[in-house]
């Protein structure tokens, strides 16, 4: 465990270094340094949400011999973490290049392979706990319902605290309902995470799967202040300004490798 982890530490370095020789852009309020930091936080959370997915993926073979079903669950889940990851991989580049003002990020289009990977992942733990239908039905009713009143509180916030930043009115409420689905959808992982994580009560398994908990626990704060990013000028904002933002989740997809990585060499 310790050589995957360290060759992984090393990769995640070498992006970070290479993340400081891109260019940025002058109209931008941040400082050189801010922008660079930035850039390698997201870049080293996008490696760290891949290699998430890889040992994930490696882990499968040996969870298959508890139980088939988390097998399958396992094999979605991480594939989910690889598109999340390739996902912030492209943030270093909005900023270099300015793209946030782009069609592409306009448009939304900047956003589906979140989407994708939230969904697979979603998907992933839902497969994992039909052992308990009965309350992941009752998770998710409740979510829903949960994620229906925000987006409606979410419109009654005045235009005139609303930065479009190159955005027509209707992207802009496109972003707002993807945004709501992210927070339900992160939400949701959450507590099914949860749910997982006690049905093995305090073994092994437990100890290992409490570590997705406690990674979308950090991604959900992010995606919280992704709605208040996309709402105000997040170029003007302090968190978002001095890595706050990105450092949520960092962290997060910190025990979402180190989960992989047990469950990697998981021993009966």
């Amino acid at each position: 465990m310790k050589r995957d982890f360290s060759i992984t530490l090393i990769i995640v370095v070498l992006a970070v270094i290479f993340s400081f020789t891109l260019p940025i852009h002058a109209d931008s309020n941040s400082s050189w340094l801010t922008q660079h930091l930035q850039s390698a936080f997201s870049i080293g959370q996008g490696i760290l949400f891949i290699s998430a997915g890889f040992f994930t993926f490696q882990g499968i073979f040996r969870i298959k011999t508890l139980a088939g079903i988390i097998g399958k669950a396992l094999k979605v889940f991480s594939i989910g973490l690889a598109l999340l990851g390739l996902g912030f991989i492209q943030v270093p580049f909005m900023n270099a290049y300015n793209l946030w003002t782009s069609f592409y990020f306009t448009s939304n289009i900047y956003y589906l392979i979140y989407a994708l990977g939230a969904i697979l992942m979603l998907l992933g733990l839902l497969i994992a706990g039909i052992q308990f239908a009965k309350k992941v039905a009752i998770s998710v009713i409740l979510v829903v319902i949960l994620s229906i009143l925000f987006r409606i509180s979410l419109s009654y916030i005045p235009q005139n605290m609303i930065a479009l930043l190159g955005r027509s009115l209707a992207n802009y409420k496109v972003t707002l309902t993807l945004d709501t689905i992210f927070v339900g959808v992160t939400l949701l992982i959450t507590i099914i995470s949860i749910l997982i994580t006690n049905s093995f009560g305090s073994s092994k398994v437990g100890r290992i799967f409490r570590l997705i908990t406690l990674g979308f626990i950090f991604i959900l704060i992010g995606v919280f202040m992704t709605v208040h990013l996309n709402i105000i000028d997040f170029t003007k904002q302090w968190y978002y300004l001095n890595g706050i933002y990105y450092s949520t989740f960092f962290i997060g997809s910190f025990f979402l490798t180190l989960f992989g990585l047990r469950l990697k060499y998981f021993r009966i």
